[in-house]
């Protein structure tokens, strides 16, 4: 029971404590959730498109982080100008935290093929910890020892980032900084030493035609935090007739004794014309692995409207 009180612990103040911890959520279908990530992605389809991604972490791990996130890309002015709504819920632990971002970008056409993106967001955040949470256990009762305030503290912290993407039809890269503000978060007194801290995320990718049926497309995802080791994915996918995607994600990072921290598989499927699923399982590879299952994303990704070719499929994963 000790040791299950020490995790749970430790994970719920993994969003609040500074220096080493990576504080936005991560994703393995990175591609399918780029507004998620970078407000210059406002914008990038032709018509409305809503996507939505669940992910849990770290499966059979009591307390381990559980993310829910859904976008709404609104296209104006010919796709000039890109409105973009994220909503956000990640809890770990005996913390959750909850995020509203508005993301808006100015598009420029660069030579004939590409596109240049400039994108601003702000946000809204709510974390919460609640100590008066059953799950939260040990030998002696907490409500006990008058050490321990048990209740449930809120914080609300707003914030603002920034980004830049390019694309062409074969070729995308990007950065953003999601939270440039390095806001308290306080709780109370005796936790104010905490604060949000600044993010680097970095992303690139390119299709590369095999013939007529086949489409490769490797991209790469970083992410880095000041004090922090940087996190990178490599992926590497296969397209085939624009309906069927499958592909191979290594992800470095981990402990010192591992090769990796993970090794996902992710599958997509173009159902229509305008609706997309998709799917990612990771393969954990650090010691993390004898206390858990593994991690599971699922995704929903619909285009509304029209299309500009009626015998072309609208897929979410525009470049």
């Amino acid at each position: 029971m000790i040791r299950k009180l020490y995790i749970l612990t430790v994970l719920s103040l993994f969003i609040s404590l500074v220096c080493t911890a990576q504080q936005e959520q991560l994703y393995t279908q990175f591609m399918y959730n780029k507004l998620g990530l970078n407000p210059a992605f406002a914008g990038n389809h032709e018509n409305v498109a809503v996507s939505a991604i669940v992910r849990n972490q770290w499966i059979g791990f009591e307390g381990a982080p559980n993310t829910q996130s859904a976008s709404l890309n609104i296209p104006l002015a010919n796709q000039k100008i890109g409105l973009g709504l994220n909503l956000t819920r990640n809890t770990i632990g005996i913390s959750e935290k909850q995020t509203i971002d508005a993301m808006y970008s100015y598009r420029v056409n660069i030579a004939e093929s590409g596109t240049l993106s400039i994108g601003l967001q702000g946000s809204a955040r709510r974390y919460q910890i609640d100590y008066t949470d059953p799950r939260l256990n040990g030998i002696v009762d907490k409500n006990s020892d008058p050490a321990i305030d048990v209740r449930r503290f809120d914080e609300n912290v707003i914030n603002f980032g920034a980004g830049v993407y390019y694309n062409t039809s074969h070729f995308y890269v990007g950065v953003s900084s999601p939270r440039l503000m390095e806001r308290s978060i306080n709780f109370a007194s005796e936790l104010g030493f905490s604060k949000e801290v600044r993010h680097v995320l970095f992303m690139m990718g390119g299709a590369i035609d095999l013939n007529d049926d086949w489409v490769m497309t490797p991209q790469t995802m970083f992410r880095h935090t000041q004090n922090s080791p940087f996190d990178i994915d490599f992926n590497i996918s296969a397209t085939w007739r624009s309906y069927l995607t499958g592909g191979l994600t290594y992800r470095h990072g981990g402990d010192s004794n591992s090769f990796a921290e993970s090794i996902d598989v992710l599958f997509g499927f173009q159902v229509s014309r305008q609706f997309m699923i998709s799917a990612a399982y990771d393969f954990t590879l650090s010691e993390i692995q004898d206390h858990s299952s593994g991690s599971f994303e699922v995704g929903v990704h619909y285009v509304i409207g029209g299309r500009r070719n009626p015998g072309d499929n609208i897929n979410p994963r525009y470049f």
